[in-house]
């Protein structure tokens, strides 16, 4: 009976600790979990600012209006508007007016989906032919080669990427479009709270970059000193 009753207690005391050990760990990989969300929405709203800095540097000023058209162009694309962003910036850099970045990033988009080519690749070609150079596309569209009329090459060119536009549209609504817009829509979200998180982050990072640069003066004086002593 007395071992009987040892054993009881015994048993009580391990189904306390599997309780109390559950509990430390669920509150161990809660608390990684909300700082790996910490960092990944930080790291995504880095992003973001980084490249609508890049837009905002080659343009000269802030476009809320592309910004806007890149948010509506990640819903009919593959691309977050992030890319689309820097995106934009490229064709800027590229010598592509304000007021045509929309329609060759469209141009772009389209030409990548039709095409099976790189975003950045497909900005490149389509910048250029707007500014009437066609040749990076005449491998891929093989009806360049036989028009001399540049208007004309530019036009055969707006049809393929219209075609591959609206194949884009259509992707968005398959099962694997549907994901992607979901991981797109959940991305822009954690670039929400990383902007929440800014002020604090540059704040701590400032004092924590003083820190070491003082640290740093005391190891190098301290280093002199010795050096002089011997």
């Amino acid at each position: 009976g007395k071992t009987k009753r040892g054993l009881k207690s015994v048993d009580s005391g391990l189904r306390n600790l599997a309780k109390s050990a559950m509990a430390a760990g669920a509150a161990y990989f809660t608390a990684r979990g909300l700082i790996s969300g910490f960092k990944t929405a930080i790291e995504a709203a880095g992003k973001q600012e980084q490249a609508e800095k890049k837009l905002a540097t080659a343009l000269g000023h802030t476009s809320r209006a592309l910004l806007n058209q890149a948010s509506a162009f990640q819903k009919v694309s593959q691309f977050g508007d992030e890319t689309l962003i820097e995106m934009m910036a490229l064709a800027s850099n590229m010598g592509i007016a304000e007021d045509q970045i929309a329609s060759t990033t469209e141009m772009a988009i389209g030409l990548s989906e039709a095409f099976s080519l790189d975003l950045n690749m497909s900005m490149k070609a389509a910048a250029a032919a707007v500014q009437g150079d066609t040749m990076m596309l005449s491998r891929y569209i093989p009806a360049i080669k036989g028009v001399k009329d540049e208007s004309e090459k530019l036009a055969i060119v707006q049809r393929g990427a219209a075609a591959g536009f609206e194949q884009s549209r259509a992707n968005t609504e398959t099962m694997t479009g549907s994901l992607n817009q979901m991981k797109m829509a959940v991305g822009d979200a954690a670039e929400k709270i990383g902007d929440l998180l800014a002020p604090t982050v540059i704040k701590v990072a400032n004092h924590l970059k003083t820190a070491a640069e003082k640290a740093q003066e005391f190891f190098n004086a301290f280093r002199a000193d010795e050096i002089a002593l011997q």
